[in-house]
């Protein structure tokens, strides 16, 4: 799907205009600037109406917003914090898509997004950066693989998890003041049984992990 089709595509779901910054972050598109010259382009074509009069129905923040021209159908998406649909080919547990719906869920509660990795390129660098207020918070997300003739799905799984473990301590080392956290899809019996072998690790190493649900919800532990 090119640029221009999910741009409108996430459009058509909203039920509020979007700022140039939160639309990058729903879509996975970026730079910022691919998303700001081709709403720019949409917009003189007609299909997009564009204007700084109104507040970013994500972050709350006034900024030139984007609203596709045409009925808007609410019923789709009700807020910031509505699950955002994987996209095609992709399963609900796949790592963008985790992403996605933990970044919804942050800005819902007041986080700005400083940077999200594209995970679909596999782009290096946390996945996650958001502030709030003097707070930094710095993600490593994860999906559940999907199982194939060549992969065993909870032996990668377990990969995976060590790898965002392994994320969350060189973290510390980067900074002593940030916290960390990591981000899994709900409902998987190996992750909810290693989270249980790392109790340990997290009582030295406080950081906290976000379950994120099949219908975009997100569970702090």
């Amino acid at each position: 799907m090119s640029h221009k089709d999910t741009i409108l595509a996430f459009l058509a779901r909203a039920t509020g205009p979007i700022c140039d910054d939160c639309l990058s972050v729903r879509t996975g598109i970026t730079p910022r600037q691919s998303i700001n010259m081709e709403c720019r382009r949409l917009a003189d074509a007609g299909q997009v109406r564009r204007g700084s009069s109104r507040d970013c129905s994500c972050c709350r923040s006034p900024k030139v917003c984007n609203l596709k021209s045409g009925p808007i159908v609410a019923e789709v998406i009700e807020g910031p914090h509505a699950p955002m649909p994987a996209p095609q080919g992709r399963s609900w547990q796949w790592e963008g898509n985790v992403q996605s719906n933990l970044i919804a869920w942050l800005m819902h509660h007041g986080w700005q997004i400083r940077s999200s990795a594209n995970t679909a390129s596999r782009e290096s660098g946390k996945d996650v950066i958001a502030e709030l207020d003097d707070r930094v918070l710095w993600v490593s997300v994860k999906g559940f693989p999907d199982s194939t003739a060549r992969t065993n799905a909870p032996t990668q799984a377990r990969h995976w998890f060590s790898g965002a473990v392994f994320d969350v301590v060189s973290y510390r080392d980067e900074s002593p003041t940030a916290e960390l956290a990591i981000a899994l899809p709900e409902g998987f019996k190996t992750y909810l049984n290693l989270s249980k072998r790392v109790k340990w690790l997290r009582r030295s190493l406080p950081f906290r992990i976000y379950w994120v649900s099949q219908s975009g919800d997100v569970r702090e532990e």
